[in-house]
């Protein structure tokens, strides 16, 4: 086994100079650039479009699901949504149509077990085999969270448990999906906070409007505007900043709570606050562009993963929860740290960087998706393919190298040096084999070629030893 190994060695090493490229650290591009759209993997798999029709491909490039859909959305619990000739369905991994496009409308996908589907005017329930386990009856649906469903009939919402079983009784205005273990209710113009036993942990109240349609607390907190300024309360309804102090109080903008932090604006910069209400990050970040009969505005990004994007006249680079600008300001466009990397554009031109700012894929795509499960769809010469990327972050699994002493034949002498066993593999070093050959008919130079980050052999040349 060992000759044979040297053996195959030596026929590449009779070769003219070449080079053996190291791997680039961090990705490979992995299903080349052919596709019209393509969303991100989801659960292994990845909708794309071909010629105006959808499909799905795995993490090799191979095509699993035929391209004849309309429209094709993420894997979740083991589905995907798609769309054929104005009706939804779903299918499994293996593109077999286990609900049948029938549907008109369909909320998001399966969501524990369950989708709300609409037929007509009405929605109800399918289970992952396509059986209606609740009445299509309702005048509207929300998918199903924490075991319960938000639903609407005769103009008040309640909520549902999955059996059909009304566990909150229709008498609500409005209503929203639980989200850790409370939901936004509406009752007469008032908004609120409920359990799942219809108690009101923060009381309605017709001075504080929750925004948003489907508002709801967010790592303990949950955002409130009143009179076009913006605060937080925490779950037994006190607010972080006061909005009934007086006219300045709270901020002009703000998003939901992110890695304990929340970015707010105020006369037209944003910075960062923590649940107590501290600013941590001064407001000084944002960005006015003039446009074509108005202007647009650039804001901060969330944490992610430590960090957040934000902007400074006109610039982008990120920040860590003390304010420290760890990545330069440098960039046009930005997005978040998703898996050790972020997307960043400079000059038309996209790549990502780590968290150091050092840039791991080479800013030269078109477009970019965001990572997700070690896959990122780009965007080259207006078709899109999808790199595989690793997290630089994590730490990796330690390899075992056991130092080992093997005999080999050179010439039909027995020449004896080191050897490493890794994984039950022997592997040997380029410079001890250059060593052993040198003088013969098959020698061969090693050398780095630092520039190109790669390895060069040249064959018929004398090993220069540099030692190790």
């Amino acid at each position: 086994m060992k000759r044979k190994l040297l053996s195959v060695l030596l026929c590449i090493c009779v070769l003219s100079t070449f080079t053996v490229p190291a791997l680039a650290a961090g990705y490979a591009e992995v299903v080349a650039p052919k596709y019209d759209i393509v969303s991100r993997f989801s659960e292994g798999m990845a909708a794309v479009q071909l010629n105006g029709k959808w499909g799905f491909i795995d993490k090799t490039g191979k095509e699993v699901v035929p391209f004849k859909y309309d429209d094709a959305f993420d894997f979740h619990e083991g589905m995907a949504k798609i769309k054929l000739n104005g009706k939804i369905g779903f299918i499994d991994k293996a593109g077999k149509e286990v609900v049948p496009p029938k549907y008109d409308y369909v909320q998001v996908g399966f969501c524990e077990g369950m989708a709300a589907v609409q037929l007509g005017k009405k929605w109800g329930f399918i289970d992952k085999t396509g059986k209606e386990i609740v009445p299509l009856k309702y005048d509207w649906a929300l998918p199903f969270a924490e075991d319960i469903a938000a639903v609407k009939l005769g103009g008040k919402y309640g909520f549902i448990d999955k059996t059909g079983k009304e566990v909150i009784p229709f008498k609500y205005d409005d209503a929203s999906s639980f989200s850790e273990g409370l939901a936004k209710i509406k009752l007469n113009g008032e908004n609120g906070f409920i359990d799942k036993s219809d108690e009101e942990v923060v009381p309605l109240k017709h001075t504080l409007k929750v925004i948003g349609a489907f508002a709801d607390f967010h790592e303990g907190m949950a955002m409130v505007k009143l009179n076009r300024k913006y605060s937080f309360i925490d779950k037994n309804g006190k607010e972080v900043v006061p909005l009934w102090v007086d006219a300045s109080s709270g901020y002009d903008d703000a998003f939901d709570f992110r890695e304990g932090m929340a970015a707010v604006k105020l006369d037209g910069k944003w910075g960062f606050i923590d649940k107590t209400g501290k600013e941590i990050v001064s407001l000084k970040y944002g960005w006015t562009q003039s446009s074509f009969g108005g202007s647009r505005e650039w804001s901060v990004r969330d944490f992610h993963e430590g960090l957040a994007a934000v902007v400074l006249n006109g610039k982008w680079g990120y920040i860590e929860k003390t304010g420290k600008e760890v990545v330069p300001l440098k960039y046009d466009r930005a997005q978040d740290f998703s898996e050790g990397l972020a997307a960043v554009e400079l000059n038309g031109k996209w790549g990502f960087i780590d968290k150091t700012g050092k840039e791991v894929v080479p800013l030269k795509y078109m477009g970019t998706g965001s990572i997700n499960e070690g896959m990122v769809g780009v965007e080259l010469n207006g078709r899109w393919g999808f790199i595989s990327v690793s997290d630089v972050t994590a730490v990796p699994a330690p390899i075992q190298a056991t130092p080992t002493a093997s005999n080999v034949l050179v010439n039909g002498e027995q020449t004896a040096f080191d050897a490493y066993t890794i994984g039950g593999n022997n592997y040997f070093k380029l410079r001890d084999l250059a060593h052993a050959l040198n003088g013969s008919g098959k020698q061969f130079e090693v050398t780095w070629d630092g520039e190109n980050n790669a390895i060069l052999l040249t064959s018929s040349t004398a090993y220069t030893p540099v030692g190790g």
